[in-house]
C-alpha cells in the first residue's frame, strides 16, 4: 500500500509537467510575471512531491524492518503522515480558492490601460484640433492682424514642418511665431520627423492640425472668412449672390465659420443645443433639409420661453446633423434672411456688429 501511494504520487507529479527541468526565472525569454509565479508553485510541488515519494519510501521500510518494535513503527508511520500531509497542504490551498472562484487560480498579468494625451486647452479652439501629436498657439482666436506663438508635444530633436494655411511661407522652427494678417479660419499643419537613434530607419513621424480664428467674435468684426464655405467667393455663389459680403460677416459672428458649431448659451433644459451651425439655425423652431424639426421638441426655444426639452431624440440627431451640413444650412438662412437681404430673425448682437 505504501509503495501504491509513492508511485501515485510520483506519477501525479511527473505526468502534470509539475517536475521543471530548471529553476524558474524572470529572466527566461518570453516569460511574464504570471508565467514565473506559476512556474514556481509547480516548481515547489514537484520538489515536495520527489521529496514526499522519498520519505514515504523511507518510512515503508522502516515500517517493515520494525519487525515487533511497536515504537518503530510508530515513527514510521508518522513519516508517512507528515508526508502525505506536506503534499496536501501544498495543494489544499489550490483547491480551497479554486471551490471558491476557479478565477482565483487563473494567473493573469496585471494590465494598465493606456491614457491618452489630452490636449491642453490653453489658447486653443474647441474642436479644432486633429492628428496625433498636440499643438498650442497662444492665442488661437483674435481680431486682424494675430500674432500667434506655435509650440507641440513633439520632441524638441524632431525635424519641424510648420504651413500656416494662409499662403504663406512655413517654417521649420520647432516653435514658430505667425502673424496673420486677415480675417478667417486657417489650418496651421504640422509634420514631424524623430530620426532613429540606432540609423536602423525606424524613424518616428508625426502630423496634426489646429485651426486659428481671426476675426468673428473674438474680436467683433462683421467680415467673411478668407476661406471655408462662409468666405465671400463660396456665398457669392449661392444663393446669397450680392448680399454674400453681409452674410458672410454674419456667418463668421455666428459661428466663425465652422459648419459643427453647436451654441454653448441656446439649449433646452436638458442641456440639448437648439442653435446650429454656420448661421445657428434654431432647429427647434425651423424646419431643414426637409425634417419637420420643430416636432421633435415639447416647444419652440426662444428667449422668453428657453425650458424646451427634447421629445423625440431620433429626429432631434438627424436635424442637428442637417443642420451641420454647410449647404443645407446656407440654404435655410436664404430662406429666412430673403437671401441676406433682412436679418431681423438674428440675435441683436449680431446686428449690432454688423450694423444691420
Amino acid at each position: 500500500m505504501v509503495v501504491g501511494i509513492a508511485l501515485c504520487l510520483f506519477g501525479h507529479a511527473a505526468h502534470a509537467d509539475v517536475i521543471s527541468a530548471g529553476l524558474p526565472s524572470f529572466t527566461q525569454q518570453g516569460q511574464s510575471p504570471a508565467d514565473f509565479v506559476k512556474s514556481l508553485y509547480d516548481y515547489a510541488l514537484g520538489i515536495v512531491a520527489g521529496a514526499a515519494v522519498i520519505m514515504i519510501v523511507y518510512g515503508g521500510v522502516k515500517y517493515v524492518a520494525s519487525g515487533g518494535n511497536a515504537a518503530a513503527k510508530g515513527d514510521a508511520l508518522d513519516i508517512i503522515k507528515n508526508a502525505i500531509f506536506g503534499v496536501v497542504l501544498l495543494l489544499g490551498g489550490f483547491i480551497i480558492l479554486y471551490t471558491i472562484n476557479p478565477e482565483l487560480v487563473n494567473l493573469k498579468n496585471p494590465t494598465v490601460p493606456n491614457v491618452p494625451t489630452l490636449p491642453s486647452n490653453s489658447g486653443s479652439s474647441s474642436g479644432a484640433r486633429t492628428g496625433d501629436c498636440v499643438i498650442t498657439a497662444t492665442p488661437s482666436s483674435g481680431p486682424s492682424p494675430l500674432a500667434v506663438a506655435l509650440s507641440s508635444d513633439v520632441d524638441a530633436a524632431a525635424s519641424f514642418s510648420w504651413t500656416f494655411g494662409d499662403g504663406s511661407a512655413g517654417s521649420s522652427d520647432g516653435s514658430p511665431s505667425h502673424t496673420f494678417q486677415n480675417n478667417g479660419i486657417y489650418t496651421v499643419s504640422l509634420g514631424t520627423i524623430l530620426a532613429d537613434p540606432t540609423g536602423g530607419g525606424n524613424d518616428t513621424t508625426h502630423s496634426c492640425t489646429l485651426q486659428i480664428t481671426v476675426g468673428s467674435q473674438a474680436g467683433g468684426q462683421c467680415q467673411p472668412p478668407a476661406s471655408g464655405p462662409c468666405s465671400l467667393a463660396a456665398l457669392q455663389g449661392s444663393c446669397f449672390g450680392s448680399n454674400a459680403q453681409i452674410a458672410g460677416g454674419v456667418c463668421m459672428i455666428e459661428s466663425s465659420g465652422n459648419p459643427m458649431a453647436q451654441s454653448g448659451t441656446d439649449k433646452c433644459a436638458d442641456g440639448s443645443p437648439v442653435s446650429i451651425g454656420l448661421f445657428q439655425i434654431n432647429i427647434s423652431a425651423n424646419t431643414i433639409s426637409g425634417l419637420n424639426c420643430p416636432t421633435a421638441f415639447d416647444h419652440a426655444f426662444s428667449g422668453s420661453h428657453p425650458t424646451c426639452n427634447v421629445t423625440n431624440r431620433a429626429l432631434y440627431l438627424q436635424c442637428l446633423s442637417a443642420a451641420q451640413s454647410a449647404s443645407d444650412n446656407i440654404a435655410k438662412a436664404c430662406e429666412l434672411s430673403g437671401n441676406g437681404s433682412s436679418w431681423r430673425l438674428w440675435g441683436p448682437a449680431t446686428i449690432q456688429k454688423c450694423g444691420l
